[in-house]
């Protein structure tokens, strides 16, 4: 977890592509926002709605990442929606004629609250598990968590 003192900016795994991108020195505290998180991942993971959301920001994120985040947001827990699908929402949402599932991909790629904001629900078209910050065998146990089985991709 990392904050900026009263906001979550980073939910990672250990072994996430995000690390890299994260801090290497930082001051390990006991904020409210590290409590409320952890409240939120306990309900999630012992499988009991959370309640409140715990407050978070998206630094440098584009509009477009933030149009992709936040259909991802609406992803109910349990279910999944691809690539496709988004970017599909996306044409709708702005009266464009194309958009690529590969820049939808891109952008959920920029989300840095792993989970929370849950691009592990999302999939490639043929239910492939394909692309997790996390890695690919996370998106599996989380989608399994969740009660969806899918196969990974090999490609």
């Amino acid at each position: 977890m990392y904050s900026n003192g009263y906001a979550l900016t980073a939910l990672c795994f250990d072994n996430s592509k995000l690390l890299s991108k994260m801090p290497t020195s930082a001051i390990v505290q006991q904020l409210p926002i590290f409590k409320d998180t952890s409240h939120w991942l306990d309900c999630y993971f012992n499988k009991r709605p959370p309640q409140i959301l715990p407050y978070y920001i998206l630094n440098n994120s584009t509009t477009f990442v933030w149009q992709v985040l936040n259909i991802v947001k609406t992803i109910p827990y349990g279910c999944t929606i691809t690539y496709k699908d988004i970017a599909n929402k996306i044409i709708t949402n702005n009266s464009i004629s194309k958009m690529s599932a590969q820049a939808v991909g891109r952008a959920i790629g920029c989300n840095n609250i792993s989970i929370i904001i849950p691009c592990h629900r999302v999939v490639s078209t043929k239910g492939h598990l394909i692309g997790y910050n996390g890695g690919v065998a996370n998106k599996a146990a989380l989608l399994s968590h969740e009660g969806i089985s899918l196969q990974l991709n090999h490609n």
